[in-house]
């Protein structure tokens, strides 16, 4: 095979083809690198990472899962009108949870036309392009992702739980009931017109609300509860790093990434920053701080057997089906075996 690339970048849909097939290096062999600095992105290692082995991740050489990532913008100007609390201090506080997102959202509902029913010519409270949108950023930021890593390093199947099926309905409820989130249409014409307090979108669209009127805020997806220690937002199919194994010089490659990596931590990522938040009417701390947040709890979508099994859960939240448990035992003995049979492939010894 010829030696094309010191490093690539494959999308994680199709990352684990390569990676069973035999054709990525283990980041944990590769000399001149240094994973426990802050310039590698940990959550990447710690999700992405199975049998003690991880061949791919991100680090700050690359923004394609800070692009990538959902995120909350909120009209500050509107919050400000209905005397919501200060969302940035809720954040910090640890109070910035599914229940407040909630009730600021219903603050925002207003029948604009007068005719008693809420659609896109009147305000609402939350935006998004589709159920599968809003509902796969408000599960990982409640830590309720389909596919989790245990504290052996093993992953397993989160879903299966019944904390993942209460916060499905928790999320679903959300979406559904009382005419303060509206999915579908153009979800960012109306954040941008002012009839939406939120929209729940990736980072990379703030540049399209450059001709917005009004300023706005970003804030990371809700926590489901208080006592959720971390927010979590998804990065669903950023382009992770790899290393081929046709690399001749893997010394000469660890110690090139390992250099770009502190050098873009240094430079790079505060100008993005100034990127996202270019045409806010302020270029407040509060956003920076959240931009941070944000970028320190991107979560990561481990497809190790592909997206057939969390497409259909999916599908089932786009269907607003609540009944899910009949959906998951049909598919729990095929995709458990799945999992095992390539978790067998990375056995040590």
């Amino acid at each position: 095979m010829d030696d094309f690339a010191d490093v690539t970048y494959v999308d994680l849909t199709n990352v684990m083809g390569l990676v069973t097939e035999g054709y990525c290096i283990d980041f944990y062999e590769i000399p001149n690198i240094d994973l426990s600095k802050v310039w590698w992105d940990h959550n990447a290692e710690d999700k992405l990472s199975f049998e003690g082995q991880l061949y791919y991740t991100f680090n700050d050489h690359i923004f394609t899962q800070t692009e990538n990532c959902r995120a909350v913008f909120f009209n500050k100007e509107l919050a400000d009108d209905l005397k919501l609390e200060n969302l940035y201090d809720a954040v910090r506080n640890g109070t910035w949870t599914i229940d407040l997102f909630e009730q600021c959202a219903k603050k925002a509902v207003s029948d604009l036309n007068g005719d008693g029913s809420i659609d896109s010519n009147d305000r609402v409270g939350i935006v998004n392009w589709g159920y599968i949108g809003l509902g796969e950023a408000l599960l990982t930021g409640s830590d309720a992702e389909i596919v989790k890593i245990n504290d052996k390093g093993d992953p397993y199947f989160y879903c299966f739980t019944e904390q993942f099926q209460n916060i499905y309905t928790r999320v679903l409820d959300l979406m559904t009931k009382d005419d303060f989130t509206l999915l579908g249409g153009d979800p960012q014409k109306m954040f941008m017109n002012g009839q939406s307090l939120f929209w729940v979108n990736s980072l990379n669209s703030a540049s399209q609300l450059r001709e917005m009127k009004t300023d706005f805020g970003i804030l990371p997806a809700p926590k489901y509860d208080e006592e959720q220690e971390s927010y979590w937002n998804v990065s669903p199919n950023a382009h992770a790093m790899i290393v081929p194994v046709t690399v001749q010089d893997l010394e000469f490659a660890g110690a090139a990434m390992e250099e770009l990596a502190y050098q873009s931590h240094q430079t790079l990522l505060p100008a993005y920053y100034e990127t996202v938040l270019k045409g806010k009417t302020t270029r407040d701390e509060d956003s920076i701080e959240m931009l941070d947040v944000i970028h320190n709890s991107i979560s990561y979508v481990i497809k190790i057997i592909g997206t057939e099994f969390s497409d259909a859960i999916y599908n089932q939240m786009a269907a607003k089906n609540y009944g899910l448990t009949a959906m998951l035992d049909s598919w729990k003995t095929k995709v458990e075996t799945q999992l095992a049979d390539v978790l067998s492939q990375f056995e040590h010894g």
